[in-house]
C-alpha cells in the first residue's frame, strides 16, 4: 500500500498542530502557575506586612495598657501606703510617749518596705518584652491578679492538657493582646463578678477560653454596629495569628470568648 504525498502532508500537518496546541497548552499552564505564584506570593509578603503591623500595634497597646494599670496602682496603692505613712510618723511623739513613738516609727517602716515592694514589682513589668518574658500564662495570671486585688472579681485560672510545644514569642504578644482586650471588655462593659480564663493543651493546637457571668449581650446585633469595630478587630488578629476566636454570649448568662491557636 503506497502512502500519497497527501497523507504524508496531511500526517505532518496533524502532528504539527498537536505539538502546536500541547505547546500552546504548555506555554499557558506556565503563565498561569507563574501569576499564581507571583499572587501567592504577594499574599504571603501582605500577610508578612498585616503580621509585623499587628505586633507593633500590639506592643504600642500593652505598653499603653501596662502604664495605665501602674498608674491606677501607684495611685490606688503606693499612694495610700505613702499617704498612711506619712499620717503614722505625724501622730509620733517623741516627747510625750517614747513607747508609742517608737512603734509608730516600726509601723512606718512596715509601711515604706511595702512601698518600695509594691513599687520594685511595678518596675518589672514596666516594658511589654518583660510582661511576657516568662511566658503568656504567667502574663495572664498577672492580669488575673490585678482584677481580684481589688476584691470586685473572683477570677481564676486554670490548666488541662500538658504543655509540650510552645508559639512563637511574636505570636504570644498578640494573643496576649487579644486576650487583654477581651478582659478589658468584661471590664467595661459586662458587669461581671466571676472571670475565669482556662488553658487547654494539645498536640495540634493551644485552646484558650474566656468566661464570665455578665449580663451578656447579642454579639451579631453589635457586630454591625459602628462600635463592633472592636470585637472585629480581635477576630482580625486572631486570623492574623493563624487562629480563630468563638464569641458567644447569652442574655443574664454571660459571654464566652474561645481562641484556638494551632502550633
Amino acid at each position: 500500500m503506497q502512502v500519497s504525498a497527501d497523507h504524508i502532508i496531511l500526517l505532518v500537518l496533524g502532528i504539527t498542530a498537536i505539538f502546536l496546541v500541547a505547546a500552546f497548552f504548555l506555554v499557558q499552564y506556565v503563565l498561569l502557575y507563574n501569576r499564581r505564584k507571583k499572587k501567592h506570593q504577594l499574599e504571603k509578603q501582605e500577610m508578612l506586612k498585616s503580621f509585623e503591623e499587628e505586633l507593633i500595634k500590639s506592643q504600642m497597646e500593652v505598653q499603653e495598657q501596662t502604664l495605665h494599670t501602674i498608674a491606677l496602682e501607684i495611685h490606688d496603692n503606693v499612694g495610700q501606703l505613702l499617704s498612711l505613712t506619712k499620717f503614722t510618723l505625724q501622730t509620733a511623739n517623741l516627747k510625750d510617749n517614747l513607747e508609742k513613738a517608737q512603734q509608730n516609727i516600726d509601723d512606718a517602716t512596715t509601711l515604706v518596705s511595702k512601698s518600695i515592694k509594691e513599687l520594685r514589682h511595678l518596675a518589672s513589668i514596666l516594658h511589654a518584652q518583660n510582661i511576657l518574658a516568662a511566658g503568656l500564662e504567667n502574663a495572664i495570671e498577672n492580669e488575673l491578679s490585678w482584677l481580684s486585688k481589688n476584691g470586685s472579681y473572683e477570677a481564676t485560672l486554670h490548666f488541662k492538657g500538658e504543655k509540650n510545644k510552645h508559639l512563637d514569642p511574636k505570636k504570644e504578644l498578640i494573643i496576649f493582646r487579644i486576650l487583654q482586650e477581651l478582659m478589658n471588655n468584661i471590664l467595661k462593659h459586662a458587669e461581671a463578678s466571676r472571670i475565669d480564663v482556662h488553658f487547654e493543651y494539645n498536640s495540634l493546637e493551644l485552646t484558650i477560653k474566656t468566661e464570665d457571668n455578665g449580663k451578656g449581650f447579642n454579639v451579631s446585633n453589635y457586630l454591625l454596629k459602628p462600635t463592633g469595630l472592636g470585637l472585629q478587630n480581635l477576630f482580625s488578629r486572631a486570623r492574623i495569628v493563624g487562629g480563630e476566636l468563638i464569641l458567644t454570649s447569652k442574655i443574664n448568662e454571660g459571654t464566652c470568648g474561645l481562641l484556638r491557636i494551632p502550633y
